[in-house]
């Protein structure tokens, strides 16, 4: 009985493994390319391949227009061997750039891990489109 509970135990790690590695497999560089949703408000963020590198503009905020347009995610680089995309977001609240790492965790959302100081915080975004 012993030895068919660590059979068990071993094959639903592995397929965990397999599914992890699967959804992990399918990110590229360009997967961050498209809208997303502000976690923390009502804009919408139109990432785009610019060349080497990743930049975000808000192409819509219904609570504050005036920022459209404003370029919030800079310099994006892909770093392959982490899938990660390391980079700076500007922070309309605060007037100034941050160090931010995006992970993406599935196709249709991200977790974009900002740092300020000694602190960070991380935000989790969805695509929009």
């Amino acid at each position: 009985m012993k030895i068919l509970k660590n059979i068990l135990v071993t094959a639903f790690a592995l397929a965990a493994i397999n599914l992890t590695a699967a959804n992990a497999g399918d990110i590229t560089a360009d997967s961050i390319v498209g809208k997303w949703k502000d976690p923390d408000g009502p804009a919408v963020v139109r990432i785009e391949n610019k060349g080497g590198y990743y930049e975000g503009v808000i192409v819509e905020n219904t609570g504050n227009p005036d920022v459209v347009s404003t370029v919030v995610f800079k310099n994006l680089v892909y770093d392959a061997a982490d899938s990660v995309w390391n980079g700076t977001v500007y922070s309309i609240k605060k007037s100034k750039d941050f160090d931010a790492k995006i992970r993406m965790d599935t196709a249709n959302n991200f977790t974009m891990t900002v740092k300020a100081g000694l602190g960070s915080k991380k935000l989790d975004w969805a695509r929009v489109e």
